[in-house]
């Protein structure tokens, strides 16, 4: 299904809008480890919160259940969880062969681009490259694979890299 720019919420397609039109307010800083988006450091209160939040979702990914998978990942994301806002595109594109619910992927992949995720600006980078989910919109694309180029990864800096040069 193609969304000419339409505002996407959790649930699926709602009102026009610029949902997927509009970048962070402020620059992009890399993506710091995501222990660190508790605002701990790995070792700390915090990355052993991260520690056990993954653990769990190892054990339901395991479980294949559907459905608690993804009621963990969006309470997660909810709460400003960026990897689970990542993860939860990623369910919803299809990962674990478990979920096909391309606007909600595309959703949360655009939830975690917005925080910085450089992994989901990629996604969504691609997405308006090539008109997944939403038209095809070259200045989107470039803006959002720019973002993915701009972090630390390296093969999604490779990735954003081959697609932006395809634009």
């Amino acid at each position: 299904m193609i969304v000419p720019a339409a505002t996407v919420s959790a649930q699926g397609v709602d009102t026009p809008g610029d949902a997927f039109r509009s970048g962070p307010a402020s620059a992009f800083a890399s993506r710091p480890a995501d222990a660190l988006a508790y605002g701990g450091t790995w070792g700390s209160k915090a990355g052993a919160e991260f520690d056990r939040e993954w653990t769990n979702y190892k054990a339901l990914q395991r479980s294949r259940d559907a459905t608690a998978i993804a009621q963990f990942l969006v309470e997660k994301a909810k709460d400003g969880r960026v990897w689970a806002m990542r993860e939860a595109g990623a369910f919803y594109a299809g990962r674990f062969g478990l979920a096909n619910h391309p606007d909600k992927a595309l959703y949360w992949f655009h939830q975690a681009a917005i925080n910085g995720d450089e992994q989901a600006a990629a996604v969504v980078g691609t997405a308006f490259a090539r008109g997944i989910v939403v038209e095809q919109d070259e200045q989107l694309a470039r803006f959002w694979l720019q973002r993915a180029i701009d972090g630390d990864d390296r093969k999604t800096r490779l990735d954003a890299a081959k697609v932006l040069a395809s634009l």
